[in-house]
């Protein structure tokens, strides 16, 4: 089996309205442009304990997660248990946060606690269990790359973390099964703030599963950026309506998602594409992920197909249900599927991104 990268977010091409519009849940979140990690904006836990976030990614046993973490100050609690503790964590039920197996926490050793424990919305609830604790001692004030990847089983479990790009903690034999059932679905970030005075902050996030029934080693893709780029010109397919104009990128490249202007389209297999700002760092692709804002005017289904257009090859994803309320529709290419190999800088660089109406309309 291999790892799979299922979502990644930087939170710098939208505003805190639009949390919701991309994650599953937002309780108390906010996209904070005072303190970032790379390319402007960072998602900040504020001073409630109620502020959470949590995304899902579908079921498995194994799950990679890698992370900027930034504290304000070293926390003054010493239970993994108190209010706050709780850093991340994996758990399966996306409506309380409260279904979960394993996750990290930060205590007033200001180290990273692994733990089994049932992470909600404001603490790892009583009856969890510490399974191992890190060396390092975090500077508060400071931002740190975190990487955890977990395999839950209730004797052959295994939790592994890296704090910037070094391994802090490596348990293997473990039980990292809290529920009866041996998987999870979500990973959530916060649980109460420390406190309620000190911040949490979140920048540069991928979230990788493996579909493996056994543990999975490696998935870690190290020290990352997660960055945007915007449309920069019309692409070979221009088949949507324009909602003002007849220039069809311009109405699809704003930074913060608008519905003032955009294209449409009631056809099926009718199709727009874009070209792109040019990748201006350096360094390996992990990862492409096209996001497209979208959302249907009437009733019945309406589906979406992301697709990309690298040299002669497009690549479609499955189709994707639309609703009236705008939502984020996401697709990751890992391989260039011109080459299926890592995409190189010149080939996404020369790639066109699109959407297209789904045929069963």
């Amino acid at each position: 089996m291999t790892w799979v990268t299922q979502f990644m977010d930087g939170f710098d091409h939208y505003a805190t309205a639009d949390i919701a519009a991309k994650w599953t849940v937002n309780s108390g979140c906010t996209i904070d442009s005072s303190i970032f990690r790379t390319s402007g904006k960072a998602l900040k836990m504020g001073t409630s304990q109620t502020g959470y976030c949590f995304k899902s990614v579908g079921q498995a046993r194994n799950f990679c997660i890698g992370f900027g973490f930034y504290i304000a100050a070293t926390p003054p609690i010493s239970l993994i248990t108190d209010a706050g503790a709780a850093i991340c964590g994996v758990c399966n039920n996306p409506s309380t946060v409260s279904d979960g197996q394993a996750g990290l926490a930060i205590l007033s050793d200001g180290k990273l606690h692994a733990v089994r424990g049932n992470i909600a919305a404001t603490q790892f609830l009583s009856g969890a269990v510490e399974l191992g604790v890190g060396s390092t001692v975090l500077t508060p004030a400071a931002w740190h790359f975190i990487e955890l990847r977990v395999f839950i089983d209730d004797t052959g479990g295994q939790f592994e973390v890296k704090l910037n790009g070094v391994t802090e903690i490596n348990l293997t034999s473990v039980d990292t099964k809290l529920q009866t059932f041996d998987y999870a679905s979500v990973f959530t970030f916060g649980g109460g703030n420390i406190s309620n005075t000190i911040s949490k902050y979140l920048d540069d996030v991928y979230i990788r599963t493996s579909s493996s029934s056994t543990a999975e080693s490696g998935g870690f893709l190290g020290d990352i950026k997660v960055k945007p780029y915007y449309p920069n010109g019309d692409g070979t397919y221009t088949a949507m309506t324009c909602s003002t104009g007849s220039t069809h990128y311009t109405l699809v490249d704003e930074a913060n998602p608008t519905t003032t202007d955009y294209v449409s389209s009631n056809t099926a297999l009718q199709k727009d594409s874009y070209t792109f700002q040019d990748v201006s760092e350096t360094g390996s692709i992990k990862a492409v992920q096209l996001s497209v804002y979208a959302a249907k005017d009437d009733a019945g289904f309406r589906g979406l197909d992301l697709f990309t257009k690298s040299g002669a090859t497009e690549d479609f994803a499955t189709s994707q249900t639309l609703s009236t309320t705008p939502l984020y529709k996401l697709k990751m290419w890992e391989k260039d599927p011109n080459t299926a190999a890592d995409w190189s800088q010149a080939n996404l660089n020369a790639a066109e991104f699109g959407q297209r109406i789904s045929a069963d309309i």
